[in-house]
Parts: structure tokens; C-alpha cells; sequence
């Protein structure tokens, strides 16, 4: 079935950007490259690696080019006859290729001659459109009414068939990207496919796009996919890694896009077929302003790419000098040079203002107090310093409006750098913006002050043997002075009015002896700074008359013991009142020193309970006149409580004690057995073995004798009995000393007369039992 191509020719449109009028369109300044180059209908659109714009003016039938950095147009159609052509592409060889589409041809003009040579061969072609060059020279076309990618490898004469599975309508524009991919406009289907670098599948990339004809496609240096919507007049992209494509057309209202090419710099050239024009979209940036508060205000620019900037008119502000632009607000480097810098971001540019102060607010010396007279009428500087002060190496601390300040051609630091003022010195203090200012400091030294004695004082209370330290406060106006050797006088008066020097007190210390007793003393100073001036001898107060010396206690006398009875004080708070009723005071140093006391203070644990001495330890009041403690001594009393007073109620019994047998006894008389009682029987327990009691002697009270058996008493007579004792009944204690009777042995047993035994009896019947 034969198909015929319908070449659509739209009415010539006069396009809004005539005349080369710019204007802004987001980040892309639109510009006419038409120039006076009468084209009609222009398509296919390519780059040459030089810059050169390459046309295909389709209904003029030419291929036409500008040269980079020209403005007037070139035909190289030569003699060629070309009907309709379409697609123009450009080998990096410069070779210039064409789809020469209503002959239904490819051609190519090599670089540096005028002959097109036709490489169709057995392409079988059908209205081809679309020509794209690979980086390795290969030829890629798109076949439109055929409906099919072709290729042809440098070189070569066979073309192939790449379309696979594609499903092209109507394919038209053609692009390859750095990494080797082929775009297509697959304009009837009204979408954008890839096939990657020795791939064999086509992707669709076309997403939301929202295209309407799509015609032609180009990438940027970036992998940035661009695309010419010719039913839509749009221009659109798509940033490489991302999936949303964006209007880039702004307000250039395009009429039919249909050629699309980029530059290096990412400059888009469109062929506008519907205008007649080719129109140039360079990337633009906004260059702003910020001016500190400087007149007048600088309006914001919008500068194409890699192009200059205007320079603003001169800032001004009051106290100021302009010091140009900058692009960092820390005005690091040098100022923005708007002849030789050109825009490739957006920029703000921030005014360099330099102070045109020069002035020194204050000055001193580190080290000194003095603060320095600034005279701004004269521009003088002046300070007086204390005597003494070395002028040749002093080094001056000061606060400046102003960008340095140099003495000579040295820059000074204040607190550092130092200075010989002998004479006057110029300081000049350079503003910001280099003007200077000059300032003479004029240093002079006081003369030498003599120092003063205030304040001179006798602390201690005048007394026989206790050292006194006057005391004084030194001032001395010069503040680099300090005091020197003093000189200092002790002196005594008996009448409180005629004081006369003792001899040998020459010090700030001086210990009155026994001759000062009774006198009035004063302290005597004359203040000298450390050059040996001397001030006016300055007296302290008069003492009060020198008091005897003190007597110190060395030991509180011993206070005899205090009986507390059986429990005649209840507790502690009783004994205290008893004792500051009896003992007020107590004497020390052997009864010499009496002391009045103010409180007995239980120091043992009082207890009324438990016999025992209790210690009590006295709080003395004031001490009598002359009288020191330096010991920190005090009286003690002991209270004693005694024990519990125990009568014996009656002596434990005593077991019986073995004198042997009558006859034989083991004692022969009852002195014997009182000795051997004495010997076993010392003590004797009463009460149940409560009290043990002394045995003196054991005394027979019931006739002891050895030979007749029996119990005989002894009774014993006591001792002294243990303490707290009592035996109010007389009662003692005894034992008894048994003597056994004497024992007899059988020697024999007494003959006894016989016994006559009678006849037997006859055994009589039991009577019966009757129950």
C-alpha cells in the first residue's frame, strides 16, 4: 500500500521576540538568533562542537548555519537539491549529516568541502526526519512513515533495522546521550523513549510528561533529557536521576517547536517553525545586592550565564567611604570585578564599607593608673605619672575608632607594643578607608610626695611584761613609691603630759617593764618611702597607766570531798545548787588567788543510786585583776555517795566438825580444837552467804573432854565486821565438835544354858473353815 507524508506548513506568525529582545524565563534568558535570515518553517536544529548552530530551514529547502560568535547566517546547501529537509546532525568530526525527507534520503557534507555525498543506499527510507551521530561515527535515523530506528556503523554502507519492539508512530527527533543512549520522539504516540548503549529494549521515560506531538529531544552536558512539545508549545526537561518533567518555556510563547539542540553550557536552541525563528535560551542567574544601609539601593539583576554583571552606581553613607563589592559578607578576597568576572550562580554581592574614623577614644599605661587627657581640639595626649616611673619602657594600652594605629612605619597593639617617652611621640591612627589622623602624646613625671602616717594605734591594754604592736597605714600619693625604712619611737610619761623616748624602743614592738608601771605610754611613727623621704612624725593615742604584771594560775587548790550520803541529793541538778551554796569560789597558787565560780557542772555521771565519787567541775567567772589562765585550769570537787548500811539477821549454820572417838580423840583439849577451828574456820557468812565476818578466836562454851563421846559447842568470836555492816543483835556464829563413842571390838560371845525340848505333839484335825 503506498502511504504519502503530509508536511504540515503552518502561517508565517510574527513572533514576540522580534526586534532580539530578552527576557527572563525562570532560570533561562530567551533570545532571536534569527537575525535577518528569512526562514521558513525551520526544523531540524543541531550544535557543532565549535558552538556553530546548524538549521535545517525545511520549506527554504537550505541547510543553513551560524558560526559561534557571529550573527550572520551561512547557507551550505550548495547545489544540493534537497526537498522538505528535516533532521540535521553533526559527527565530532565536523561532518554535517541531513535527512533529506521528501527525497526520502540521508546525505552528509564532509567537513571543509561543498559536495553533499548520499549514504542512503539500500536504506529503504520513508519521509526520515530524525538524524542523530554516535560518538564512534555511527549514523542513527529515524525512519517516520516507516515507523522505524535505523543505523548505519561508520564506515558503513548496510543499514539496520534497531526498532525491536519499540512501537514507534510517527518517530521524529533523535538524541544520544554522553553515556551512549538513544532518545527518541516517538511524536504519534505522543511520548519519549531510550534505548541504552548495546541495549536491544526500549523504555518509555515519558512519565507524566503530558506531551502532545513531541518532536525533537536533546541532552545536556548533565544527562539533562530536554524535549520540544510542538502541539503543546513547550519546552520541557527532564534532570537526570529524577522522574517529573518541567516547563522550561517561561513566557516565550513558542509557536510548533520542532528543532531542539543544547549547548555545552547548557544553552537551549529551539527552532520555532510556527514564528520562523530560532530562538536561544541562555541560563540565567539574579545577582542581588546588599548594601548596608548605603544610598542609592541597587537593583536586582538577572544576568545570562558566563555573561557580566552591570556595575551600580556608587554607593555613599555618612561617616563611610565605599570599598566596593564583595561576594562573601566577610569581604574575604578581592572586590567582585564586574568587567572580568562572569555570572555562573546566583549571587549576592555585599557593599564594603570602611570607616573614615581615625580617632583615639582613650590611653594609659599598663601598670598605671593615670588616665591620659585627650585634647581633640589639638589632638594632643597628656599624663602626668608618679615619681619615679622609668618613661623608657612603658607600654601604652589604649582604645581607637580606626582600622590601625602606627608610630613610624610600626603598627602598635595596645597592652603590648612598648614605647620610649622620653620625649613626645606621634601616634597616627589609620581609618578604615586609609586616611589618617595624628595624635602627639606628651608623657611628664611628678615630682616626689612625701608619704603620710594615719591611722597609728596601740591595740593592746598597757601592762608590766605584755608586748605592744604599734600599728599605722602607709600612703604615699605616688603610685609607683612604696614605703621605705620607717623610723619609730616608744615613748613614757608619769604625768600623762611630758613623754619622754625609752631608750632602745625603736621598733613597731616594745614590752613595758616593772619602772613603766603606773605611766602612760605612746607610739611614735615616721613614714619613709623608698627613696628616703621622709614625712611628718605622726603620735598614736596615749595607753592607760601601764598595769602590773599578771599572775597566771598554775593549779587549783584540792577541795576535800563532799559526802552526798545515801542519796541526800536526788540528782545532779541538787548537788550543782548544794555546791555553789558551799564552794562560790576557789583559790589557786596555793590559796594566793581566789576565783569566783558560776556554775558545778556534773562531769562523771552523777548517779545517787550507786555509791561512789562523782566528779564535779566548776565554771569560773571573771578572773580577779592581773590574773591569767593561760592553762585553761579549773577546780574539781569530788561528791561521795556511800553504800547501803547491812545488819547481820543471823550467821549461816556451820556442819559438825569430827573430833575422832571417846578415848582416842584427835584433839586432847578444847585449846586444840579451837586452834584447828581457827585454822579451818577463819571467816564465818551471815545473811545467807552475803557477809563474810573475821573469826579472832574459837571458844568452848559446853565443856569439851576427849573422852566422853558427844557434841560439844565452840563458839566463835568475831572480828571487825565488813564495811556498811552492823550487828545490832550480838549474834555470832558456833559449831559443833562431835566426839564418837568408843568402839569395842567381840572378843567372845557369852555361854548360853541348854534348852529342854518336849515329847512331840500330836497334830490335831484342822477344824473346818466355815466361810
Amino acid at each position: 500500500m503506498l502511504m504519502s507524508f503530509v508536511l504540515l506548513v503552518l502561517p508565517m506568525i510574527q513572533s514576540i521576540l522580534g526586534g532580539g529582545k530578552a527576557y527572563a524565563a525562570g532560570t533561562l534568558v530567551w533570545s532571536d538568533i534569527t537575525g535577518s535570515e528569512g526562514f521558513n518553517t525551520p526544523q531540524g536544529l543541531t550544535l557543532g562542537s565549535d558552538g556553530t548552530v546548524y538549521v535545517a530551514d525545511t520549506l527554504n529547502q537550505q541547510i543553513k548555519k551560524l558560526p559561534n560568535g557571529s550573527s550572520d547566517w551561512e547557507n551550505i546547501s550548495g547545489s544540493e537539491g534537497f526537498n522538505s529537509p528535516v533532521g540535521v546532525a553533526v559527527g565530532s568530526d565536523g561532518t554535517v549529516y541531513v535527512t533529506d525527507t521528501s527525497n526520502h534520503k540521508i546525505k552528509k557534507l564532509p567537513s571543509g568541502r561543498s559536495d553533499w555525498e548520499d549514504i542512503t543506499s539500500s536504506g529503504g527510507f520513508k519521509y526520515p526526519q530524525g538524524v542523530a551521530i554516535g560518538s564512534d561515527g555511527t549514523v542513527y535515523v529515524a525512519d517516520t512513515s516507516n515507523n522505524k530506528i535505523k543505523k548505519l556503523p561508520s564506515g558503513g554502507s548496510t543499514w539496520s533495522d534497531i526498532t525491536g519492539s519499540g512501537g514507534f508512530n510517527n518517530p521524529h527527533g533523535m538524541a544520544i546521550g554522553g553515556d551512549g543512549a538513544l532518545y527518541v520522539a516517538d511524536t504519534n504516540n505522543h511520548q519519549i523513549k531510550k534505548l541504552t548503549s548495546g541495549g536491544s529494549a526500549w523504555s518509555n521515560i515519558t512519565g507524566s510528561g503530558g506531551f502532545k506531538y513531541p518532536y525533537d529531544v536533546a541532552i545536556g552536558s548533565d544527562g539533562t533529557v530536554y524535549v520540544a512539545d510542538y502541539m503543546n508549545h513547550q519546552i520541557k526537561k527532564l534532570r537526570s536521576g529524577e522522574s517529573t518533567w518541567e516547563n522550561i518555556t517561561g513566557s516565550a510563547e513558542f509557536m510548533y517547536p520542532q528543532g531542539l539542540a543544547i549547548g555545552s553550557d547548557d544553552t537551549v536552541y529551539v527552532a520555532d517553525s510556527g514564528t520562523h525563528q530560532i530562538t536561544k535560551g541562555s541560563s540565567a542567574y539574579t545577582v542581588s545586592f546588599n548594601n548596608d544601609g548605603g544610598s542609592p539601593e541597587a537593583t536586582d539583576q538577572t544576568v545570562i550565564k558566563n555573561h557580566y554583571a552591570v556595575e551600580p552606581e556608587a554607593e555613599t553613607k555618612t561617616g563611610y567611604t565605599f570599598g566596593g563589592w564583595y561576594g562573601s559578607s566577610n569581604f574575604s578576597g578581592a572586590p567582585f570585578d564586574f568587567a572580568t568576572t562572569a555570572v555562573t550562580r546566583d549571587q549576592v554581592l555585599y557593599a564594603k564599607w570602611m570607616s573614615q574614623a581615625k580617632v583615639i577614644t582613650a590611653f594609659s599605661f599598663a601598670g598605671l593608673s593615670p588616665e591620659a587627657t585627650i585634647n581633640e581640639t589639638n589632638k594632643t595626649i597628656g599624663l602626668t605619672l608618679p615619681y619615679g616611673t622609668n618613661v623608657t619602657t612603658l607600654i601604652p594600652v589604649f582604645t581607637t575608632k580606626g582600622a590601625s594605629v602606627i608610630v613610624g612605619s610600626t603598627v602598635q597593639v595596645s597592652g603590648t607594643t612598648m614605647q620610649n617617652f622620653t620625649s613626645a611621640i606621634t601616634y597616627k591612627v589609620v581609618a578604615e578607608d586609609g586616611t589618617t589622623q595624628d595624635y602627639t602624646v606628651m608623657v611628664t613625671v611628678a615630682a616626689n610626695t612625701a608619704p603620710t602616717a594615719s591611722s597609728v594605734t596601740i591595740a593592746e591594754m598597757a601592762q608590766v611584761g605584755v608586748q605592744l604592736t604599734g600599728t599605722y597605714t602607709f600612703t604615699d600619693a605616688d603610685d609607683k613609691d612604696t614605703e621605705g625604712t620607717s623610723t619609730y619611737r616608744w615613748l613614757s610619761s608619769s604625768d600623762g603630759t611630758t613623754y619622754i623616748p625609752i631608750a632602745g624602743a625603736t621598733s613597731t614592738t616594745y614590752t613595758p617593764v616593772a619602772g613603766d608601771q603606773g605611766n602612760t605610754i605612746k607610739f611614735e611613727v615616721t613614714p619613709k618611702d623608698n627613696h628616703g623621704l621622709a614625712g611628718t612624725p605622726v603620735f598614736s593615742a596615749a595607753t592607760a597607766a601601764v598595769a602590773p604584771a599578771s599572775t597566771n594560775i598554775t593549779a587549783f587548790d584540792a577541795i576535800g570531798n563532799v559526802a552526798a550520803g545515801a542519796a541526800t541529793y536526788a540528782n545532779a541538778e541538787a548537788v550543782s545548787a548544794a555546791l555553789l551554796a558551799s564552794h562560790a569560789t576557789v583559790t589557786a597558787n596555793g590559796g594566793t588567788i581566789t576565783v569566783p565560780v558560776t556554775a558545778w557542772v556534773d562531769t562523771d555521771n552523777y548517779n545517787p543510786s550507786v555509791a561512789g565519787s562523782y566528779t564535779f567541775t566548776a565554771i569560773l567567772g571573771s578572773l580577779p585583776a592581773y590574773t591569767t589562765n593561760t592553762g585553761g585550769l579549773t577546780a574539781t570537787v569530788e561528791v561521795v555517795v556511800a553504800p547501803a548500811v547491812i545488819n547481820i539477821t543471823g550467821f549461816d549454820e556451820i556442819g559438825n566438825v569430827t573430833a575422832g572417838t571417846a578415848g582416842a580423840a584427835t584433839y586432847a583439849n578444847a585449846e586444840a580444837v579451837s586452834a584447828a577451828l581457827l585454822a579451818s574456820h577463819a571467816t564465818v557468812t551471815a545473811n545467807g552467804g552475803t557477809i563474810a565476818v573475821p573469826v579472832t578466836a574459837w571458844v568452848d562454851t559446853n565443856n569439851y573432854s576427849p573422852s566422853v563421846a558427844g557434841s560439844y559447842t565452840f563458839t566463835a568470836v568475831l572480828g571487825s565486821l565488813p564495811a556498811n555492816t552492823t550487828n545490832t543483835g550480838g549474834l555470832t556464829a558456833t559449831v559443833l565438835v562431835v566426839v564418837a563413842p568408843a568402839v569395842i571390838n567381840i572378843t567372845g560371845f557369852d555361854e548360853i544354858g541348854n534348852v529342854t525340848a518336849q515329847q512331840p505333839m500330836q497334830m490335831q484335825k484342822p477344824y473346818p473353815q466355815r466361810y
